[in-house]
């Protein structure tokens, strides 16, 4: 690129831009999460402090022991609700009422008739509970999601600045070698044509210093270190936003059909009872999605208390994330400088590259001075030095440009501005909203999952127990009320007898008592019916009995004679 005559006159040296950073204060939603398990935690953030560490495993293991507990509650709860053994839990429920509470209370609850006993009420609300927490936690994570690349981006943002300016003070370093060179063969065209010698003594002074100078920028440590740092971040960051957004979608389609299977199987169970059970893949289906619910649980409350850990730690990062980030790695000089702007000084890479454009801007005040004076000694080799100082004037113009634009990319006013963007609002603010939504969300989803499937377990049961409690639809009020009292109770016996009556028995009776045991004649005992299909469950055969020969010559009606009632 030609250069515009003696541009090296021109150019005012590069100086920080007056900057400074935006005062920060802690959202609503950062203080929320700073707040949360504060008291059994310090939440003053350390990154190096193990008592800070502890406190925040003391807070995110509370949740993973509620996972522990299920792996244990969870299925034992699931085999009390849906105990179909009536007959045992009816008895367990009489005859142990004080030591075994919890199976009398399964089994009181399962008596009553299908959603009756605030079951089908607690569902609903339970099933409410459920869809608020999905789409609590849904929103929670699209955000979250959201805020996580653009905080990779961000981050990428800061890389590319630092990895450029690194490459331009490569090129720079580059040129400062070349232009040794072309200044070397200026300088003897010039001498050839004078026949004398350029004095180069100052000239390739500042050359040298610029060259070396432009070469610390490039080996700086400090600056390789942020530059690493901020490609392995960012490349983390968004490497996992297609995950993420499956992650969610995944989460929300099984919630769905939680949702909608558990409301269809309640309504059925409730309108229909057992009488239409549950048939070939129907069957199956239920199981699996059981399965799936447990496994959610487990794993819910686990990642429930991952996110906890996140929110804990982000809401303390946020209360003074200057200082905070000071604690993290990588640890130099060069990061604490882009985290304040203050102690320009403490920043090496733009105190070298500042010194390399002075040292080029020297460089050409100095070779124009001494072609120039070379040129006035013999004027017939003005024309040569002239087109020598354009030549190397044109390289020195572009190692000046090259060297403005990457202190423009090291500036704090660059990076500082993209890391208030990124951690300042993207994290801060952004991210601590869509954790403050994401932690209760997921605790309402997992409860409510929990609570819905016990819930419909414990009416499906009632279903059960409901249909084997009717009796069949011929046999009267009295056989009805004496066929429950049996399959309650447990009883075996046969209903009590009336009062005796003050004359004395009548002979049938007498030779009724006086039969055999298990013999069973027209007025005998109920007679028991075949068990074979329903184990555990005596049933009786009232049809067996015929009330109108139980007294001689007795034509009262059943309920005259002292029937069970």
């Amino acid at each position: 690129m030609a250069a515009p005559g003696t541009w090296w006159t021109d150019v005012t040296p590069w100086t920080p831009p007056d900057y400074a950073p935006l005062p920060y204060s802690p959202s609503g939603a950062a203080r929320l999460n700073h707040a949360l398990f504060g008291a059994l935690r310090d939440s003053t953030f350390d990154y190096h402090d193990g008592g800070y560490r502890q406190g925040l495993a003391a807070g995110a293991g509370t949740l993973a022991a509620i996972a522990a507990v299920l792996v244990v509650v969870f299925p034992l709860a699931y085999h009390l609700l849906g105990n179909r053994a009536d007959e045992t839990a009816f008895r367990c429920q009489c005859r142990l009422r004080q030591v075994n509470a919890l199976r009398g209370a399964c089994g009181r609850a399962k008596a009553h008739q299908p959603g009756r006993g605030g079951a089908h009420a607690l569902f609903w609300v339970s099933w409410a509970g459920l869809l608020a927490g999905v789409v609590l936690s849904a929103i929670g994570f699209l955000r979250f999601s959201k805020q996580v690349t653009a905080a990779g981006s961000d981050v990428a943002r800061i890389h590319d600045s630092l990895s450029s300016a690194q490459s331009l003070a490569i090129n720079v370093s580059n040129a400062m070698e070349d232009l040794k060179t072309t200044t070397d063969l200026s300088a003897a065209a010039v001498d050839t044509c004078t026949g004398g010698q350029v004095d180069m003594a100052a000239a390739d002074g500042a050359l040298n210093a610029a060259a070396i100078a432009a070469a610390s920028v490039a080996a700086n440590a400090d600056l390789q270190e942020a530059i690493a740092k901020s490609d392995d971040w960012s490349r983390q960051m968004r490497a996992t936003a297609g995950l993420r957004i499956a992650g969610i979608v995944v989460l929300v389609v099984l919630c769905a059909v939680f949702l909608a299977s558990f409301a269809v199987l309640t309504r059925r169970a409730i309108a229909k009872g057992f009488q239409h059970p549950r048939k070939g893949c129907s069957r199956h289906f239920v199981r699996v999605l059981v399965l799936l619910a447990l496994l959610l649980e487990l794993g819910g409350w686990v990642a429930a208390a991952a996110f906890i850990l996140l929110a804990m730690l982000s809401g303390d990062f946020c209360q003074a994330p200057d200082a905070s980030a000071r604690t993290l790695p990588p640890d130099n000089a060069l990061k604490n400088y882009y985290l304040t702007c203050g102690g320009a000084e403490t920043n090496a890479v733009a105190q070298s590259l500042q010194a390399a454009q002075q040292l080029v801007l020297t460089l050409m005040t100095d070779i124009f001075d001494a072609f120039t004076k070379a040129a006035e000694a013999q004027p017939k080799c003005a024309a040569v030095a002239n087109n020598e100082i354009d030549g190397i004037s044109n390289a020195a113009y572009d190692i000046n440009a090259d060297i403005a634009r990457a202190l423009d990319l090291t500036s704090c006013k660059n990076v500082n501005s993209i890391y208030v963007a990124s951690i300042h609002g993207t994290m801060c603010r952004g991210g601590n909203r869509a954790l403050a939504l994401i932690v209760p969300g997921s605790i309402l989803l997992l409860t409510g999952l929990l609570l819905v499937v016990m819930l419909w377990r414990l009416i499906e049961t009632q279903a059960h127990a409901d249909v084997q409690l009717r009796p069949p639809a011929h046999q009267s009020k009295l056989h009805v009320e004496t066929h429950q009292t049996s399959l309650r109770c447990g009883g075996a016996t046969a209903p009590a007898p009336p009062p005796a009556r003050p004359a004395a028995a009548p002979p049938a009776v007498a030779a009724v008592g006086a039969q055999p045991a298990g013999a069973v004649n027209q007025a005998g005992p109920l007679r028991r019916r075949s068990t074979a299909n329903k184990p555990g469950f005596p049933v009786y055969d009232f049809d067996s009995v015929d009330v109108s020969k139980s007294r001689r010559g007795s034509s009262k009606r059943p309920s005259d004679s002292g029937g069970a009632r």
